[in-house]
């Protein structure tokens, strides 16, 4: 019997460091296939042809922080990834890129800058006023005292204004401080 079970847990070791081996290997793949294609679309400064591997890119990053999601190094390839997407014009993805950032990885340093550009995505680029207002007030919620905060708080103020009502702001607030 107690022969048996020393089998088990033998059998159970092995296997154990097999698994841990297969997954160490298939973490280095990966990250060498992504830094393959971050050297591929760093090297020629054309979108045209950088589409498909800059659109592979995001898929492979997405993938790793998905596979190995306490990583480290996960933070900043969803933040990159969104900023890619972004570039292509992808803003629904980067969006949704950006908020796994601040909602899975809320303590990292790049939590917040990921908040912020969430927001900036949906008043620049999706034009969503309402969109835009909710994350820039989730931004100002969860971190009040982070340096971009000032930033914010102007911005909620002109978040979905006109040219003209932006002027008539302006014109009003420098009557008010006269």
């Amino acid at each position: 019997m107690k022969l048996q079970i020393a089998i088990l847990v033998i059998s159970f070791a092995f296997l154990t460091a097999s698994c841990q081996q297969q997954a160490s290997g298939k973490k280095e793949q990966a990250l060498a296939r992504i830094d393959s294609l971050e050297k591929i679309i760093t090297s020629d400064p054309d979108v045209i042809k950088n589409m498909k591997p800059a659109n592979e890119l995001i898929k492979q990053m997405e993938a790793y922080a998905n596979a190995f999601p306490q990583d480290s190094l996960v933070p900043e390839m969803l933040v990159k990834a969104g900023e890619i997407a972004r570039g292509l014009g992808k803003y629904d993805k980067a969006t949704e890129l950006l908020k796994s950032v601040w909602t899975n990885y809320g303590e990292h340093r790049l939590a917040p800058p990921a908040l912020f550009l969430q927001a900036f995505t949906y008043d620049n680029d999706l034009r969503d006023s309402t969109m835009a207002v909710r994350y820039y007030q989730e931004f100002l919620k969860r971190y009040p005292d982070h340096e971009l905060a000032g930033q914010v708080r102007q911005l909620v103020n002109v978040v979905g204004k006109s040219p003209e009502e932006l002027i008539k702001l302006y014109k009003n607030q420098n009557r008010e401080e006269q």
